[in-house]
């Protein structure tokens, strides 16, 4: 922990930094308020032990100016008067607790155990509004087909330890879901769940978010500062679209994974956290290895123990029941009587080859659930490429040449352009529902001379 200790007492200071290096803590130490102030903003400490009764800035004006500023770092009040009034003013001030001189260690080891409890449950509500933010209808793991029902027993099963779990799947097809549902099942449920998208961070940004930075490692970083290893500290980290991490950031995660340790950026000193990581993807990974993109010591820390959704295509069985369950709680959230679904309109959704998985059906629902104005969903709800639509077939039936390179061509070939047409032959759309860069799709497109029908996009 970082504690920032502000006493104008020279020899309080220097007996509180040997007992709390003594603990394992570091310390930081200013000898006033306004140096104090300073400090804190520039290294967000994890936890502020302020003097009452100083010079200039007062322990009770720090508190205040802290609780204004940096709301999330807890200050505790160290004071020789221990009256009533005076503590009572500090907590009114913003004061996290409150310690009399001479220090009792049991008591300061209280407090601090506290303060960690404090930002784990900090950190949690910060992840849970970021869901719910991101969340829309909460849908649980429950399935009628039997392969799902296979993967979410084994899910189930490696929840109860604590081991790396490498999530793959179509894009919308719920890995955030069974990532958290592993949590939820957990030795960590109740401790920080920290989810990381690495595909909307740049190399440098993502290094300094996952490690942490120091001041001035680089230009904008004007403190220091915590990163989500940290901040997962005890819980569980969740690395969404971890095929996105650059090879430079995975050999330094791949560290992380082996040996629990890490630097931030811009130090050499190496730290530890105890966190168990979760990890998902929608691309073909072994494709990325045979490209170079994914390292191959990486993959493998990361492939402990995979788990692989189907496709909504692949358990049509599922899609009623899931279509109902989201249009009630659309219905429900909208202050709405919960419409029933008349049959053609669930057999049509089970025709549908749903590209977009459960995100394209919850979008629908979404949908449905605004234009009904009866107390039925109907099929005249439905958007004109739901209607007429005979199934895909089926790989199964299509007949392959013997020669590995030839069908794998033939295979994009079919597969890209069966996509383009669903998208209305928008390359960047097709490549955001199929899980590759666009800029990698199009040369692929290109390659196998696919006409896409559309001109641009």
């Amino acid at each position: 922990m970082l504690i920032l200790l502000i006493d104008d007492d020279a020899t309080f200071r220097m007996r509180m930094v040997a007992q709390l290096q003594k603990e394992g803590h570091e310390v930081l130490v200013a000898n006033d308020g306004t140096i104090g102030l300073r400090l804190a903003m520039d290294s967000d400490p994890d936890l502020v032990l302020v003097d009452q009764m100083m010079e200039g800035i007062s322990g009770d004006e720090v508190v205040a100016t802290l609780h204004r500023d940096l709301p999330d770092v807890p200050a505790v009040v160290v004071t020789g008067l221990d009256s009533p009034q005076d503590v009572v003013k500090s907590l009114q001030a913003g004061a996290f607790d409150y310690l009399t001189k001479p220090v009792d260690m049991g008591l300061l080891g209280h407090v601090l155990r506290r303060v960690q409890e404090h930002q784990s449950l900090l950190t949690q509500k910060l992840a849970l509004e970021e869901e719910v933010r991101q969340s829309r209808g909460s849908l649980r793991m429950e399935t009628a087909n039997s392969r799902m029902r296979a993967i979410v027993q084994q899910a189930e099963q490696v929840a109860r330890t604590d081991a790396t779990v490498l999530i793959t799947g179509e894009n919308g097809t719920g890995k955030d879901l069974l990532a958290r549902h592993i949590q939820q099942l957990g030795q960590r449920a109740d401790r920080p769940f920290v989810i990381v998208n690495c595909g909307a961070l740049p190399e440098q940004l993502l290094e300094s978010e996952l490690f942490g930075h120091a001041k001035g490692a680089f230009t904008g970083a004007t403190r220091q500062r915590r990163g989500y290893l940290e901040a997962a500290d005890g819980g569980t980290l969740f690395l969404d679209e971890v095929a996105e991490i650059s090879p430079t950031v995975q050999v330094k995660l791949l560290r992380f994974l082996q040996e629990r340790e890490f630097v931030r950026v811009g130090e050499t000193e190496a730290r530890t956290a105890d966190v168990r990581v979760l990890a998902a993807t929608n691309r073909d990974l072994a494709q990325l290895l045979e490209e170079g993109r994914l390292r191959e010591d990486f993959y493998y820390r990361l492939n402990v123990f995979r788990l692989h959704l189907l496709p909504l295509r692949e358990r049509p069985e599922d899609i009623s029941g899931l279509f109902q369950t989201m249009v009630t709680n659309h219905a429900r959230r909208l202050g709405r009587p919960v419409p029933d679904s008349a049959p053609e309109l669930l057999s049509a959704l089970r025709r549908h080859p749903w590209p977009g998985n459960i995100r394209e059906l919850d979008n629908l629902a979404e949908r449905l659930t605004i234009l009904c104005s009866s107390d039925v969903l109907n099929t005249e709800l439905l958007p004109e490429e739901f209607l007429g639509r005979t199934p895909t077939p089926t790989l199964e039936k299509v007949s392959f040449p013997d020669d590995y390179r030839e069908a794998r061509q033939q295979f994009e070939n079919a597969f890209f352009s069966e996509q383009l047409r669903r998208h209305d032959g928008n390359m960047a759309a097709t490549a955001r529902t199929i899980g590759l860069h666009p800029v990698y799709f199009r040369q692929k497109v290109a390659q196998l001379g696919i006409r896409t029908g559309r001109k641009g996009g």
